[in-house]
């Protein structure tokens, strides 16, 4: 498995499973699950896909940075291949919002857009040239990821229906070819993205 951290907090950060729209995360809101620590909630995900959710100063961004900070140490002590490539962001460094796919009305399932999404938030990031950032987006979505994107609740209402479009059709993508190399689920699953949102 991945880095484990208790969650320490007095408010519980909890997790949904991402659904193909925003309606269907916010319905899920109701039923809220308390876990020990992020790589726990990601293992036993079906759909790799989880929405750390808390009030303000629960810890949520916290958290996401240390699972990246974690897993990227642990990535670079790696001996023989494997493990997972993490990238924190907030989608709120997304000036112009989520990309959409062409001139669809309502949110589009592109998983194309989550590469273009990512390339410009690697590049707001700083100290990275276009091309280096279109090139980490690219391994992001082709090769074992982890993908921490914080602030979901910044972004308009149509821009999260996009963004969970979007995810849901890039990781439903990704399981695709996992399960055609014979992975059956929760940590198997090659890509893994964790959402913080109020």
């Amino acid at each position: 498995g991945g880095p484990t951290r208790p969650l320490g907090s007095t408010r519980p950060l909890t997790r949904y499973r991402l659904a193909g729209n925003v309606e269907t995360i916010n319905s899920s809101a109701r039923s809220v699950q308390t876990v020990e620590s992020v790589a726990q909630a990601l293992a036993s995900a079906k759909s790799g896909a989880i929405i750390l959710c808390g009030n303000e100063g629960a810890g949520k961004t916290t958290m996401m940075r240390y699972v990246a900070h974690a897993q990227a140490l642990a990535q670079l002590r790696r001996t023989e291949p494997g493990g997972r490539l993490p990238l924190y962001a907030d989608l709120g460094w997304l000036d112009e919002g989520w990309p959409s796919a062409g001139d669809a009305s309502g949110p589009v399932a592109d998983p194309a857009t989550v590469q273009v999404a990512l390339a410009t938030l690697v590049e707001r990031i700083g100290g990275v040239s276009a091309a280096d950032a279109r090139d980490l987006a690219h391994a992001l979505v082709t090769e074992p990821a982890l993908l921490l994107l914080d602030e979901l609740d910044t972004l308009p209402s149509e821009q999260r229906e996009q963004v969970a479009a979007s995810l849901a059709a890039f990781l439903g993508e990704r399981r695709r070819l996992d399960a055609a190399r014979g992975a059956t689920g929760g940590d198997a699953w090659s890509a893994q993205v964790a959402l913080g949102s109020r």
